[in-house]
């Protein structure tokens, strides 16, 4: 029996709603097959040791320090926004529900 497909079309429909996207059900299939084939590769490729994680990128040291700034204009920032409440974004659930609502 083949393994359950960690990233198939239904998983695919949700992340592309979450960018804004609308896909049919043959291009969710179609980019289920390609993640999940991509990823494959990828997983291959750290397994073999083809590819690593060079030091720098897990040393957290390289990350600055965090700095207190100006504020900006929330209603600037919002303004533009597709859907908001206030001056905050409103930004849909994309986990299951009980999400953010509008």
């Amino acid at each position: 029996m083949a393994e359950r497909e960690l990233y198939d079309a239904k998983w695919i429909t949700e992340v592309a709603k979450s960018a804004c996207l609308r896909l049919n059900a043959e291009e969710a299939e179609a980019f289920a097959r390609t993640v999940g084939a991509e990823l494959s590769h990828l997983a291959e490729l750290f397994e073999d040791g083809a590819i690593s994680l060079s030091e720098d990128a897990l040393d957290f040291e390289l990350l600055r320090e965090d700095r207190v700034g100006e504020c900006l204009d929330a209603e600037a920032l919002v303004s533009a926004a597709p859907r908001r409440n206030q001056t905050c974004f409103s930004v849909p659930g994309v986990l299951g529900e009980g999400g953010a609502s509008s």
